[in-house]
């Protein structure tokens, strides 16, 4: 794995462990995902819901890489081959693209919910979708090369997910649109001494 990617998968696995951390809260609170799937917790359905996610990404192009794989493995802690990541796919069937944007994430749902009635003490609809922005960026990269198709099912999916919010939040304040944060984060990376070259979108 490439030295940056690994940093900035350290760093993405904190912001995972933050966001799981938020889910356990909500299921104390009773205003999880369990009010729809009564037999997993909030922090199992994101975690299914980050697979499909990432996964949605690594398939745009056509093929699962294994720098894909092992970047997959380390954000989540799994332990599958790339074989078995391509045999999921499959599964989820996440390449035909109105399966996977068939609905926005449950967790993303309930955080809407929750932030409506102010049942925490922090909003957690906004780093949420944070989290997507930057884990899909991520994920984009894994392999040092951002290709256009990934790019372009990334911004779909976040947009989805943006939209909702939007649409449904009683406050959403403060969101930014997906395509300014692609962008800036791509511009970013290519400023960045060395980094130009893993910036580029083919």
């Amino acid at each position: 794995m490439d030295d940056q990617i690994r940093q900035m998968t350290k760093e993405a696995r904190e912001v995972i462990t933050g966001l799981y951390n938020a889910c356990d809260s909500m299921d104390e609170h009773d205003v999880g995902t369990r009010k729809w799937l009564p037999d997993k917790s909030t922090r199992e359905i994101q975690q299914l819901s980050f697979y499909t996610f990432f996964l949605y990404i690594a398939a745009a192009d056509g093929e699962i890489t294994q720098e894909e794989a092992d970047v997959i493995n380390e954000l989540l802690g799994g332990h599958y081959s790339l074989a078995d990541f391509k045999l999921l796919a499959d599964k989820m069937k996440v390449q035909e693209e109105d399966n996977a944007l068939h609905e926005v994430p449950l967790v993303i749902r309930a955080a809407v919910e929750c932030d409506n009635m102010a049942r925490l003490n922090a909003k957690i609809s906004g780093p949420v979708y944070q989290s997507y922005v930057m884990l899909g960026f991520l994920c984009m990269l894994s392999d040092l090369h951002i290709r256009q198709s990934e790019y372009d099912k990334t911004l779909k999916y976040l947009r989805m997910i943006y939209t909702y919010l939007e649409e449904n939040l009683d406050s959403a304040e403060g969101l930014v649109d997906p395509a300014r944060q692609l962008q800036d984060l791509v511009a970013k990376l290519s400023d960045a001494g060395g980094g130009t070259e893993k910036a580029v979108i083919e």
